[in-house]
C-alpha cells in the first residue's frame, strides 16, 4: 500500500515539474525582461494571451513610455527676483492586438507563429516662461529673461507628436519551467508608418508674439527585431 502511495506522489511531482502547455480557455501574461530584475514596458513587451483552442490564441500587447523635466533659473545669483521655468513633457502609448498559432512539439516547449497590428500615439510639449529663448534654443542652460514665453506644441527634445500604424509577422517559443511559469523569445518583421503632426511654435518677447508652424513628416520602415531578449510569463 505504501509503495502505491509513493508512486502516486512521484506522479504528482512529475506533473508539477513538467509543463502543461496552454489549452482552450487558458490566459497567460508576460513581460520582456532586461537585465536581471528590470521589467521592460516598452515596445509591446507586456502582453496578454487568451487561448481560443489548444493551438490558437488571441493576444494583446501594450507599451507605454513617458517622461519630462522641469528646469529653473533665478534672476539674481542669490535666488531673489524673478524665476525662469522650463517644462518639457512627452508620452508614447502603443497597442498590439494579434493572433498566433501554436505548433505541436515537446512536452515543455511550445513554438508558435502569428501576426499583429500596431497602433501608436505620441505627444510632446515644451513650455518656457521668463526664459532667455535664444540661450535655450542654442542648446545652452536656462537663464532668466523677463517677459518672455515659449510654447512648442508637438515637440520636446527628440520627441515629437505623431501616430504610428504597422503590421508585424513573428515567430517564437515558450519554454515551460514549471506547470505555470515559462520563459521565451520572439523575433520577426515589423512594417510601420509614422506620421508626425505639425509643430506649432508661439514665441513672445518684449510684447511681440511670433507664431510659426513646422510641417509634419512621414517615415516608413521595415525592421527585423527581437521583441524582448527574454520574456517571462505566467499561465493562469
Amino acid at each position: 500500500m505504501k509503495s502505491w502511495v509513493k508512486v502516486g506522489l512521484y506522479g504528482l511531482s512529475a506533473v508539477a515539474l513538467y509543463a502543461q502547455k496552454p489549452s482552450a480557455g487558458t490566459v497567460t501574461t508576460e513581460a520582456g525582461v532586461s537585465g536581471i530584475f528590470n521589467v521592460n514596458l516598452i515596445q509591446g513587451t507586456t502582453r496578454f494571451r487568451y487561448f481560443l483552442a489548444d493551438r490558437l490564441a488571441l493576444r494583446l500587447g501594450l507599451g507605454f513610455a513617458s517622461g519630462g523635466e522641469t528646469r529653473k533659473a533665478y534672476e539674481n545669483p542669490d535666488g531673489t527676483g524673478g524665476t525662469a521655468e522650463l517644462k518639457g513633457r512627452y508620452s508614447n502609448f502603443q497597442i498590439y492586438p494579434g493572433a498566433e498559432f501554436h505548433f505541436g512539439g515537446a512536452e515543455k516547449l511550445s513554438t508558435f507563429a502569428g501576426a499583429y497590428f500596431l497602433v501608436g500615439i505620441g505627444s510632446a510639449r515644451t513650455e518656457a516662461t521668463n526664459v532667455d529663448i535664444n540661450d535655450y534654443l542654442g542648446g545652452g542652460d536656462v537663464s532668466y529673461r523677463a517677459n518672455t514665453k515659449l510654447v512648442i506644441d508637438g515637440s520636446y527634445a527628440n520627441f515629437q507628436k505623431g501616430t504610428t500604424i504597422g503590421v508585424g509577422l513573428y515567430t517564437g517559443f515558450d519554454w515551460y519551467i514549471t506547470e505555470k511559469l515559462y520563459v521565451g523569445g520572439e523575433w520577426g518583421f515589423l512594417f510601420q508608418n509614422t506620421n508626425y503632426a505639425d509643430v506649432k511654435v508661439e514665441q513672445s518677447s518684449g510684447g511681440v508674439t511670433l507664431k510659426l508652424v513646422r510641417a509634419g513628416s512621414r517615415i516608413s520602415s521595415t525592421d527585423i527585431q527581437a521583441v524582448g531578449a527574454l520574456r517571462l510569463g505566467y499561465q493562469f
